[in-house]
């Protein structure tokens, strides 16, 4: 027992690290629980490729996607070098329980930063166990940490990112924010989108230092050259590779068409997949450039006209400004929709039944938006200051997805961070509803 600290406090604060040592622990069993019951054909490890080219690049082919062993940019390295390093120290036959443990266990991580950050804000432990608790059984969070997926990762960055911005502005100091802007760049290597990160982080400075702008032209390059010293060695790789400034990856162009494609057609409303818009910009190029004979996809189209994966990225994004521009009218109003299908998977217009990860996502992000909102209607304090940089986040983050393509997998990442209102109204209900009893 520490000076100053009575015995009754003590015992609290043993039970509560027993208890969320618990709820870590049940981070990880859910995981177990819910691959084991739920059909395996759900999941497939080498979903969007980060697998795929850590498995190349750990059997000596390179940063590559292909047997010709062609180098790529489409997916940036945090992930990938996540899932090399677990292939690379085990060396396992079959990487399937490498990566799903591996994944667990950033879960695990992930839970344990979210209980700092809720302790951070709300200053109760009681909350932050219980948004620790949320996120252990948060259904979508562990849907997305079965498969091959950026999803645990980037979640893992962010809320590690939030702790830590969190603390440094409250406590403003060059190291705290070259820290934050460490994080920053970990997670633009991961999500592109975390490139304007640090564009919020200095409206977040200038507000939570009362625009003290010396000040803040001090502490800001901090953040800038600890985020350039981890993304700029991906930058020249790219450069000497593509000729080109490539910080993020090669696959934001096809994600703006994918997304805004079709907007001046009649059935403009609904989304198109992947496999449809890779048709449709096949046929956009042999337009462009004029068919290529026995090619039977895009990939071998781009192969036989010999055009790398910047080049076409750069027609991509081209094409979707162009279809941007030619319907800013539907182009607002779909990137305004895109808030349903971003946190309910729901709204795609195909005319799909719902499946079981839609109920499931549906029901938990529901009943997570409003009780992340009923603390702010009815449960205000003086935390909300102190969350002001946790709602800036996710509203920042919710609306640059918006405005380029909303999958539901995007918004898992941002869940933690609202389980942290969510869990101060159950709190609060829970603590109004003793107060009552006790009248």
């Amino acid at each position: 027992m520490t000076p100053g600290t009575t015995e009754d406090e003590t015992r609290v604060d043993r039970k509560a690290i027993a208890i969320l040592i618990a709820i870590l622990s049940a981070v990880f069993l859910f995981r177990l629980f819910f691959y084991l019951i739920l059909p395996k054909d759900d999941f497939d490890l080498g979903t969007d490729q980060w697998l795929l080219t850590a498995k190349r690049w750990v059997a000596g082919d390179g940063y590559s996607l292909n047997p010709q062993k062609t180098p790529t940019a489409f997916r940036g390295p945090t992930v990938v070098c996540f899932f090399a390093g677990l292939l690379y120290a085990f060396q396992p036959d079959d990487p399937k329980w490498t990566i799903l443990i591996g994944q667990w266990l950033l879960d695990v991580g992930t839970a344990l930063l979210l209980y700092f950050v809720a302790l951070e804000v709300l200053k109760d432990k009681r909350a932050a166990l219980l948004a620790s608790l949320m996120f252990a059984f948060y259904g979508p969070g562990a849907y997305f940490s079965l498969g091959g997926w950026s999803e645990p990762i980037y979640s893992f960055i962010l809320v590690a990112f939030a702790l830590t911005l969190l603390k440094a502005l409250r406590q403003p100091s060059a190291w705290r924010f070259g820290a934050v802007g460490v994080l920053l760049g970990l997670a633009a290597l991961a999500r592109p989108l975390s490139l304007y990160h640090p564009v919020l982080v200095l409206a977040l400075m200038l507000w939570a230092l009362r625009w003290n702008v010396p000040r803040v032209l001090r502490l800001f390059p901090c953040l800038l050259v600890a985020f350039c010293l981890v993304v700029t060695p991906w930058v020249i790789r790219n450069f000497l590779l593509f000729d080109a400034f490539i910080p993020g990856t090669t696959s934001g162009g096809f994600a703006l068409y994918n997304g805004n494609t079709g907007l001046g057609e009649d059935d403009h409303w609904r989304f198109r997949s992947s496999a449809e818009c890779r048709d449709l910009l096949w046929h956009e190029l042999e337009e462009e450039f004029g068919p290529a004979p026995g090619v039977d996809d895009l990939s071998s189209y781009l192969a036989a006209k010999g055009i790398n994966e910047h080049e076409a990225d750069k027609f991509y994004k081209a094409s979707a400004i162009e279809s941007i521009r030619s319907n800013p009218y539907r182009y607002v109003v779909r990137s305004l929709w895109r808030f349903i299908p971003f946190w309910f998977n729901v709204g795609y217009g195909r005319g799909e039944p719902p499946s079981l990860h839609t109920y499931i996502v549906l029901v938990a992000n529901s009943c997570l938006l409003m009780l992340a909102l009923s603390a702010f209607l009815f449960f205000r304090g003086e935390w909300v200051r102190r969350g002001v940089p946790l709602v800036a986040l996710v509203i920042f983050t919710n609306a640059a997805y918006m405005a380029v393509i909303a999958l539901v997998r995007y918004s898992v990442p941002l869940a933690p961070l609202l389980m942290v209102f969510a869990a101060h109204t159950l709190v609060s209900l829970w603590d109004r509803r003793n107060v009552l009893r006790g009248a």
